[in-house]
């Protein structure tokens, strides 16, 4: 792309992301894929697929249902999320006016009753910090005229809610994901449990990327392992960092190859940096590097209507195999993640072909379809992976 716009970060920095222009964002989108649509429709390969418009409208359609938000506040956060103040009088003092305030109107026995925390922070001796949920402190604000995000200063420790003991010392509020490490923590959501975040693969190398991805952006985090036979570990990290990701624009309430979640809207107005380290993640995820550059990605489907026998679970069927009119139906809707990767590739300079790949029958009788990415040609491939850098140890050895 020509546009330099397309290449860098809005001038005004972080703050210009509080309230990026989700449109813009789109139109860019829009832009990139109606170049990779023009880019791939002369293709006279059989094994390379035209990008196609209804992808780009499935996509579009998608960001303005969620595009998500890249800087996310503690007035972000749910109700449950329990904020620690500092005990070391800068809170206390920060304070002072509105809890001196609400004294007047409502007497220091009413408000020691509803607004215990605050109560403490006044009356307690020495530096302790303390701790509230978010529900109260918002109830506060609406008596007070506080700011909830103006706490953030102050706050010295976060979790999740009640009952989960992982909790975030020094949280670096706001948290910004639009930086390399926070698109690391989207891109490695192909190995990540969408419920709570938790980190499966084999490559010990990932497993410790994702926790310095997560602490540099997040905060230090108190990590767990559960160690398998089979050597693919996972990484336990918090149900916060599922929040975050929620908020900044993926479905977390469902599996990936149902939820089809994208990269989110606003990574198409950050800078190439940030990109490439969310498309090294996902690639490292869920790509492969051997004789070709392959980012593969599985999606649920409707049961086929097919004479063709539909293997169940591990066993594939190549949709070579399928009548044309189900390989056109599957064509129809594709998962989102590759759509959004083939446009963000094309804005740093790579033409890719994705199409599905094989079909298959799952042990709870529905029907999946995987669905790849592909990157063709000596020099492209090369050149993308020096670009990209890949940290996989297998990725690496392929890199030549």
């Amino acid at each position: 792309m020509s546009d330099a716009n397309l290449r860098k970060p809005d001038e005004a920095g972080k703050a210009s992301l509080e309230q990026y222009d989700v449109d813009r964002a789109i139109s860019i989108v829009r832009e990139l894929g109606e170049g990779l649509i023009e880019a791939t429709k002369h293709s006279k390969r059989p094994s390379k697929h035209h990008f196609r418009k209804e992808w780009l409208d499935q996509l579009i359609e998608r960001y303005r249902r969620q595009p998500g938000k890249p800087v996310i506040h503690l007035d972000d956060l749910g109700d449950e999320v329990i904020p620690s103040l500092s005990g070391d009088g800068a809170a206390r003092e920060f304070l002072r006016p509105y809890w001196e305030g609400l004294v007047k109107e409502r007497g220091s026995e009413w408000c020691a009753q509803k607004f215990r925390c605050v109560w403490d922070i006044f009356s307690a001796r020495g530096d302790v910090s303390r701790w509230s949920k978010l529900g109260n402190w918002r109830k506060f604000s609406e008596l007070t005229g506080l700011h909830v995000n103006d706490l953030e200063p102050f706050v010295v420790a976060l979790r999740a809610g009640v009952g989960h003991s992982r909790v975030i010392l020094n949280p670096k509020l706001p948290f910004n994901l639009a930086t390399p490490a926070g698109a690391k923590i989207i891109g490695y959501r192909g190995d990540a449990a969408h419920a709570t975040s938790a980190f499966v693969n084999g490559d010990p190398v990932l497993h410790e990327d994702y926790k310095e991805a997560i602490t540099e952006t997040i905060g230090s985090n108190p990590f767990t392992t559960t160690f398998r036979e089979d050597g693919v570990n996972r990484s336990n990290v918090g149900v916060l960092v599922t929040q975050l990701v929620s908020l900044a624009g993926l479905d977390v309430d469902k599996r990936q190859n149902v939820a089809r979640n994208p990269f989110p809207a606003w990574f198409f107005i950050q800078n190439d940096e940030m990109v490439i380290a969310g498309m090294r993640a996902c690639w490292d995820a869920e790509g492969s590097s051997g004789k070709q550059l392959q980012l593969g990605q599985s999606i649920a489907i409707e049961p086929l209507k097919t004479t063709a026998e539909i293997p169940i679970a591990r066993k594939h069927l190549a949709t070579g195999k399928l009548e044309p009119s189900v390989v056109e139906s599957l064509k129809a809707r594709p998962p989102l993640l590759l759509v959004s990767a083939s446009l963000l590739l094309y804005r740093l300079g790579f033409v890719s072909y994705m199409h599905p790949q094989t079909v298959w029958r799952t042990k709870r009788g529905g029907y999946s379809a995987l669905w790849t990415l592909c990157i063709y040609g000596k020099w492209s491939m090369q050149r993308f992976a020096q670009l990209i850098d890949f940290q996989r140890s297998d990725h690496r050895d392929n890199r030549q």
